[in-house]
């Protein structure tokens, strides 16, 4: 079995707001690792997951899942490729029908699944557009070093060609060929080309062909899971920094500080930006809710994260990689089946190293009436919700496999990641009721089940966040804030740098902070909230001089 997998604000406009396209569904094996295996073996049925009946995906790429475009879709023919001692396999070619796609790719990135070859140095393999464009993925690659049952993405960012005689592993590669030898007919002669960007700019439309053949004797396979075809289209990608100005005690009256603004996207981004008024910041305790209607009704419109636009469907329980946010892109989500502004992950205890590389999605009686959830991976570890921007409300179904009713520890963490407060709740294998208000913004919220390593499967479900108490549909300008920009189009690969000054004269001795929202037509996050905070020391606080 294989291992794959920030009280003052200011607002923006949201403009060109994109639905992100759907793509085909995927999934693929449990992981390897004996100890999780044991872990969990006691309520996954392995069998299921090991099977991989449609054979429809691939490893989770170990790369950034795509900064210039939006995935349009998966398409595959899982129908097997059987390669032959010598010459053309059968099917030759095979094809993948692409019928109603619109617009044109930005690149595309190429699976082959579960290929086994005693002498893969023996492989060519060439991709044909739609169009007649085409190049080989791999050819003579791998000398005599037999492989089994390895799943290959071809991608052009991806670090290595294939290796010439070294093992062939499982992972991402970018096309590789050795050779220059023509393909049995009917396959078209090689373009040359050694990059997948050849299919830059095209429509998609149309059908997409593989032609594999064997080019010596002795030696046969088979790519038994047969291939799969990602399609990237053109898409704006803003990326803001910092996404946190503070300005601490200073003689200056005035502050200014730089923001820049990026698209580091395919095509133009539109973003814009307005003032709303502001309010000091608050002081208190947290207040906390164990009725999901009484949060309602004290939060009206708050963004639900239920988890139900993931990616894969039948399964009772899923090990997928984490964390799970806007831009995961594995076999349980895809980019925009979650909310962007949240992430959940595991969290092994005292581990200063971060969060566990894999999460469970559940979809069965646990978590209730077929309702997806997402929960720690193993007992010991704990589980995580990190807010960016941080958000001052929020309310979710705690779900606790096995044992119903088990208590939860929680702690709860401002955007410095100083604690804010710690408390207990109830979690239930349908999910009981948690919610929290704070004052001070949150960062990140901490559960941790108090059974630990007995029984301590912690998760969530239904998660409402956000910032309460703002709106940025009212804009008016703040008189001690001001930006040099308020909005504008960012080509595709440039960048602006704005102004941002808080003048100090007149205001009383506070801490005053702010929130510039930033909107845009970028899908895959179009807000991207950066936190302020200006202190007003008491020497800048001027008091009338009299006479004597």
């Amino acid at each position: 079995m294989k291992k794959k997998h920030a009280l003052m604000l200011v607002t923006v406009s949201l403009l060109l707001a994109m639905a992100l396209p759907l793509a085909a569904p995927a999934h693929t094996d449990a992981p390897t690792d004996p100890d999780a295996l044991q872990a969990i073996e006691s309520f996954v049925e392995y069998a299921n997951a090991m099977g991989l009946p449609d054979k429809n995906s691939a490893p989770t790429p170990a790369v950034d899942a795509h900064p210039q475009g939006t995935r349009y879709g998966q398409w595959c023919n899982t129908a097997p490729i059987v390669i032959p001692e010598l010459g053309a396999a059968t099917p030759y070619p095979s094809t993948i029908q692409i019928s109603w796609y619109q617009g044109v790719t930005v690149w595309v990135r190429v699976h082959l699944l579960e290929l086994t070859h005693s002498f893969p140095s023996d492989i060519d393999i060439l991709l044909v557009g739609p169009q007649g464009q085409n190049l080989v993925l791999m050819s003579q690659a791998g000398g005599g070093q037999s492989v089994s049952d390895i799943d290959l993405i071809f991608d052009d960012r991806a670090a290595d060609p294939l290796p010439f005689a070294q093992p062939i592993a499982s992972g991402i590669y970018r096309p590789t060929s050795y050779r220059n030898k023509p393909f049995p007919p009917p396959a078209p002669e090689s373009s040359g080309e050694t990059a997948l960007s050849i299919f830059e700019g095209i429509s998609p439309h149309g059908t997409w062909e593989l032609y594999v053949a064997d080019r010596h004797e002795h030696d046969a396979g088979q790519i038994a899971g047969g291939w799969c075809l990602e399609v990237f289209e053109p898409a704006p990608r803003l990326v803001v920094e910092p996404t946190e100005l503070r300005q601490p005690f200073s003689p200056q009256q005035q502050t200014m500080v730089p923001l820049t603004l990026a698209n580091e996207g395919h095509t133009d981004l539109h973003w814009a930006l307005t003032h709303s008024p502001a309010t000091d910041a608050p002081q208190g305790s947290p207040i906390y809710y164990h009725s999901r209607n009484t949060f309602d009704k004290a939060f009206p419109g708050l963004p639900v994260e239920d988890f139900e636009a993931g990616r894969w469907e039948g399964q009772q329980l899923w090990w997928c990689p984490a964390p799970f946010n806007a831009l995961t892109d594995n076999e349980c989500f895809q980019p925009g089946d979650i909310l962007p502004g949240v992430s959940f992950q595991d969290n092994p205890l005292n581990d200063a190293e971060g969060g566990n590389p894999y999460g469970l999605v559940g979809n069965n009686g646990y978590a209730g009436a077929l309702s997806r959830n997402i929960v720690a991976a193993t007992a010991p570890e704990a589980f995580e919700m990190l807010f960016d921007p941080p958000v001052n409300a929020a309310g979710m179904d705690l779900v606790h496999y096995y044992t119903d009713g088990a208590v939860v520890d929680i702690t709860i963490y401002d955007a410095d990641d100083v604690e804010i407060a710690a408390t207990q709740a109830i979690g239930s294998n349908a999910g009981y009721f948690w919610g929290v208000y704070s004052p001070i913004p949150i960062g990140r919220i901490h559960i941790h089940s108090t059974l630990g390593d007995s029984d301590g499967w912690e998760g969530v479900d239904n998660v409402a966040f956000g910032q309460v108490g703002a709106s940025c549909s009212t804009p008016e300008e703040i008189p001690w804030l001001t930006v040099s920009s308020i909005g504008g189009v960012l080509p595709m690969g440039e960048g602006v740098s704005l102004d941002v000054t808080m003048d100090r004269t007149g205001l009383a001795l506070a801490t005053y902070t702010a929130t510039l929202c930033i909107s845009s037509d970028a899908p895959l996050r179009p807000l991207v909230e950066v936190s302020l905070a200006l202190e007003v020391p008491p020497y800048l606080v001027r008091f009338p001089i009299t006479a004597r």
